[in-house]
């Protein structure tokens, strides 16, 4: 048994379960992209490269050398292609086919092993490190395990360095072989594969827990998201005795476009306008999809005059902006509720209620318009469906 065998072995034992894990998850219904695909070639790459280390013939065992350098391309465009990146195909492919090429050639004429080394590290330093770089900075979803990938990518590339430097001497280098091969390629490749893993599963969790606070269509919050992103403003805005401001808005006639269009063309409005309202407020403002054509904004620090103007301009925005949609170009208007008033006093539920009853004054009073609570009389709120 050579002194890379039991290692091989150890290696496969954990690749085969690895690699099992990764055609279930992989194949899930979670993950559906690229970077899956060639994760699961990888994993076959590596699991094939060690069946090929543990055998005695060295042809075998320098074709796992190519098996490694192959497997590492596959990861190297999953991380990419995670994170919707482009390697340079030149460098990746350049570098990958000089090195095949000196392996080739080592396996028909004997070359020293550091220069096999060496042109090995035309491909397993750059590449790796590059690898290393994108799975650290990853986006977005980055999550501790994609650290965890990058430190093991870099521990190879440092263990391959240090083994080509210990190839000018034999006899540390026979020593660091064994351990590179007993010990240090085993844990390396264990711990990229479980980090891949790792790295999806959060990922899917943190989906999961996306889904239940978003909206499908437009992937703003919905209900229970308000309810959570409002909380904690509310008592930052009343430890310091700040306003918060509400602003409900309802698109008009949208069962008119429902009936005239479709319900595909009100799907699309419905996005149309989450976008403009994204883009016409503060990244610290909450938007909200309060259910069908209903919009609800909270926007904290501001009064009610600065809050309308907030609202006017939406309203303009909306109004300016046309929905295509099949080659139909459709319009639309939307009314719109405001209030304003100290943190500590708003009640989320029951200020719903008092900024919806300017949102059907704004109704009853022509649509495409702005009103303040404070500009309302008492009085009963209509039917709203009568009115919208």
């Amino acid at each position: 048994m050579t002194y890379s065998t039991l290692g091989s072995f150890m290696a496969i034992a954990g690749m085969f379960f690895l690699l099992a894990g990764a055609i279930h998850l992989l194949n899930s219904n979670f993950v559906k992209d690229k970077a899956s695909t060639y994760f699961k070639y990888y994993f076959i790459g590596l699991m094939l490269f060690w069946f090929l280390r543990a055998s005695e013939n060295m042809a075998l065992q320098y074709s796992g050398a190519m098996t490694s350098l192959i497997a590492m391309v596959f990861l190297t465009l999953g991380v990419y292609s995670r994170e919707g990146k482009a390697i340079n195909q030149w460098l990746l492919w350049g570098t990958a086919t000089f090195s095949a090429a000196f392996m080739a050639l080592h396996f028909i004429i004997p070359i020293d092993a550091f220069w096999v080394l060496c042109s090995g590290a035309v491909f397993f330093v750059p590449i790796p490190l590059l690898t290393a770089y994108r799975a650290w900075h990853r986006k977005p979803n980055n999550n501790f395990a994609d650290k965890g990938l990058a430190f093991f990518i870099f521990a190879f590339v440092v263990a391959y360095l240090f083994r080509l430097i210990l190839s000018y001497h034999s006899d540390d280098f026979n020593q660091f072989s064994w351990a590179f091969w007993q010990f240090f390629m085993p844990l390396i490749s264990m711990g990229v594969g479980i980090n891949i893993l790792v790295s999806y599963l959060l990922e899917a969790q943190q989906k999961l827990q996306q889904a239940v606070i978003r909206d499908p269509l437009t992937g703003l919050l919905n209900r229970r998201g308000f309810e959570e992103a409002t909380r904690s403003q509310l008592a930052l805005l009343s430890r310091k005795s700040l306003d918060g401001a509400l602003i409900v808005l309802d698109i008009d006639h949208f069962k008119r476009l429902n009936d005239t269009f479709g319900h595909a063309a009100g799907d699309r409005a419905l996005i149309d306008l989450s976008n403009i309202l994204v883009e016409q407020t503060r990244e610290n403002d909450v938007v909200v999809r309060n259910g069908g054509e209903e919009f609800v904004i909270f926007l904290p620090e501001l009064d009610e005059l600065q809050a309308a103007n907030v609202a006017e301009r939406i309203r303009l925005a909306i109004a300016a902006h046309q929905v295509v949609f099949q080659q139909k170009v459709i319009n639309m208007t939307a009314s719109f509720g405001v209030l304003s008033d100290k943190a500590e006093n708003i009640d989320i539920k029951l200020s719903l209620d008092q900024v919806d009853q300017a949102l059907y004054q704004a109704k009853r009073t022509g649509r495409d318009r702005v009103i303040k609570v404070s500009e309302l009389a008492i009085e009963t709120a209509p039917n709203v469906e009568k009115i919208r």
